[in-house]
């Protein structure tokens, strides 16, 4: 993670439809004090709140408020929630990068090929899923040029977006 303090881009690359052409949306975070959800014993989310984008899992649920398509928008913070609540989004993996700041694209291609398999692992999901609500998405949470760091890691963040107000039942992760 690295730069807590630090407002740092969270690309959230919002794709229309995992099956699987995807696009992209960028965030913002980075907000000073913001604490990390409660968890219980299974590390899933017990109380819902605002918290930073980055202290996000993979499996964690949340509200999306961005809109779909290929463009770059601030985000200090998401309202995470339990899994059991309605929720239009969901973390469904994540990998690191490291080297220089990456374009868009890039990252991207990167949530893209994370759809794409997560698609292939869980059939029986992903035609779940695409019934429910066609226009799905993926989008994806990163630091930007001023948060990243060009030794070491980078956190990238993959999630399942819906396109409607609600993913349905928790999905399985990649």
């Amino acid at each position: 993670m690295g730069c807590l303090g630090i407002a740092g881009l969270i690309v959230v690359g919002i794709v229309i439809k995992v099956a699987l052409s995807l696009g992209g949306n960028a965030a913002v975070k980075g907000l000073d004090g913001l604490d990390d959800p409660d968890r219980d014993k299974d590390k899933g989310i017990t109380k819902a709140g605002q918290f930073d984008p980055m202290s996000l899992r993979v499996g964690d649920c949340y509200k999306n408020t961005l809109g779909q398509g290929d463009t770059s928008q601030t985000v200090r913070e998401v309202k995470a929630i339990p899994c059991a609540q309605p929720h239009n989004a969901e973390v469904f993996a994540e990998f690191t990068m490291t080297g220089s700041y990456p374009l868009s694209k890039t990252i991207l291609d990167r949530c893209q090929s994370k759809g794409k398999a997560w698609a292939q692992k869980n059939p029986a999901s992903y035609r779940a899923l695409e019934k429910r609500d066609p226009n799905f998405g993926i989008a994806y949470f990163s630091n930007d040029a001023v948060g990243w760091k060009s030794s070491g890691s980078n956190r990238v963040l993959c999630s399942i977006v819906a396109s409607t107000s609600d993913l349905g039942p928790k999905l399985p992760t990649l």
